[in-house]
């Protein structure tokens, strides 16, 4: 079993009040409750699936959140955390926290040879090697009341009805995932309860996360941590056709200090996909979209399938950005057409704002990465 812990944390779940007329994303004036933290994920591969599972890889996964309030602001009645994933192929076989009414005590779970959480109690014979973590998961005391949903679904949630206790909440699911992933993306939710006082039109709301999962290939793969980020988040949305370039722009700004996401999410979950590159893109310093003309073509498309389909739900992610606040959004953007050998270069989508930043490079040229990293230097953050 290989354990690869991801460093840092994976991002957070913003909690705040915001005027019910007003769109959640742009508004003005919300009032900042604090946030919900996601930490990093412990995973570890299985070594043995189920034979009616042939074809699927097991991950056992130790994920933990903190709720973090601000100085001041009342515990909510109730809130909820929720983890979806995007990727077709990936199903939460079963979670613990399951449901507590009472409170718990540090309890020791195992994993069935079904891959099921069961108390770790007496000497039953285990069909795990010795000293495996699947013979061992210790899950530290859990205040109540917590109730588990969304097993044996592409989802995973957990909602906390007595209260939002701050500090560190632990947690473990069973991932299945096909054979060839090795890598998983995901949607981070949160949601809370919260009356705001008399004469205040204000509700509750919150922003969500998305990230990606490393999964580990195999029992000697030990990933070299991921550098700190320290020039904010960029997203690059891109043109299958200019994928080895985009990989060596990823590679370019993490060098430089950025935390960069990529929109590789398999189809055919295309709807599933759109979301987690919305949410990107939102909480994204910079968003750098690769274009290319059978992109261009495919945003024009009245029934595109595959990547065409991919390409034609995430312009219309960003078109509704910059239609809806085109001041914010217009900064944020930075529209590149790669070229090569002196072919010319893709259109501009028809419903691109004018006021959104257009770079030409050459593919075969490092003026063309050095241009990518001024811009950013430049841009202001939206």
């Amino acid at each position: 079993m290989n354990d690869q812990f991801e460093p840092g944390f994976h991002g957070d779940v913003s909690l705040f009040l915001a005027r019910p007329d007003r769109d959640l994303a742009d508004a003005p004036g919300n009032v900042i409750m604090g946030r919900i933290k996601l930490n990093s994920w412990r995973i570890n591969r299985l070594e043995k699936i189920p034979s009616d599972l042939a074809g699927k890889i097991g991950y056992l996964i130790r994920l933990s959140y903190d709720f973090d309030l601000r100085p001041g602001v009342p515990e909510p009645g109730w809130a909820t955390v929720r983890f979806r994933f995007a990727d077709s192929t990936a199903t939460v076989l079963d979670a613990i926290p399951d449901h507590v009414t009472t409170p718990v005590g540090r309890t020791t779970y195992r994993l069935t040879e079904q891959l099921h959480f069961v108390p770790a109690v007496g000497d039953a014979p285990s069909p795990w090697p010795a000293g495996s973590p699947a013979t061992s998961v210790v899950l530290p005391a859990v205040r109540p009341e917590i109730s588990c949903s969304g097993t044996q679904n592409s989802h995973v949630g957990w909602r906390h009805t007595n209260g939002m206790p701050a500090g560190t909440h632990t947690a473990y699911l069973v991932l299945l995932t096909s054979e060839h992933d090795d890598h998983v993306h995901v949607i981070a939710e949160g949601h809370y309860d919260y009356i705001p006082q008399a004469g205040v039109r204000l509700r509750p709301a919150s922003t969500a996360d998305a990230f990606v999962v490393r999964l580990p290939r195999n029992e000697h793969e030990r990933p070299e941590p991921a550098p700190p980020a320290i020039g904010g988040r960029v997203l690059v949305s891109y043109a299958p056709e200019h994928e080895s370039w985009v990989r060596s722009v990823e590679e370019t700004l993490t060098k430089a200090g950025f935390r960069v996401e990529s929109d590789r999410c398999p189809l055919p979950s295309a709807e599933e996909c759109g979301d987690w590159v919305t949410t990107q893109a939102l909480r994204a310093d910079h968003v750098i979209v690769v274009t290319s003309q059978s992109y261009v073509d495919a945003t024009r498309a009245v029934a595109p399938t595959g990547d065409r389909l991919r390409a034609k739900l995430e312009h219309g992610s960003f078109a509704g950005l910059l239609a809806r606040n085109g001041a914010k959004w217009a900064r944020k953007f930075l529209l590149v057409r790669p070229v090569a050998n002196g072919e010319p270069a893709a259109d501009v989508p028809r419903d691109w704002l004018p006021e959104v930043t257009e770079l030409t490079v050459e593919k075969d040229s490092e003026a063309g990465l050095d241009e990518l990293l001024e811009w950013l230097a430049r841009a202001p953050t939206a």
